[in-house]
């Protein structure tokens, strides 16, 4: 149910951001609310979809610190980025996790 309310609270808050604000995301839970600024980033250029996600990430673990064990945390964590990418203005996030994915599963191989 925590798990559930923090993810549901990450959401609704990156969904509320305005289209016309779309440099910035904010993510709330509770009283607390974490800025993720995105206005210096090329979202166009892979480099710039990777720091994006990054910050996105880093906002997911503080988001989710009080969620529960280690398991919990993580699971925690990929829910919010996961349920922040199918969200409209999301899909720097889908591009950069399909990106990373990718690079992963390149490594993988040539090792």
């Amino acid at each position: 149910m925590r798990l559930s309310l923090i993810i549901a609270s990450a959401a609704v808050a990156f969904a509320s951001a305005a289209p016309s604000a779309a440099a910035d995301r904010i993510w709330q839970l509770g009283g607390q609310a974490f800025n993720v600024h995105l206005d210096d980033l090329n979202l166009g250029a892979a480099s710039g979809r990777a720091q994006a996600l990054a910050r996105a990430e880093a906002a997911a673990v503080r988001l989710c610190r009080d969620a529960g064990v280690r398991a919990e945390r993580r699971k925690c964590e990929a829910d919010v980025v996961n349920q922040a990418s199918a969200l409209e203005g999301g899909d720097f996030l889908r591009t950069a996790l399909a990106e990373r994915a990718k690079s992963n599963v390149w490594l993988a191989q040539a090792k």
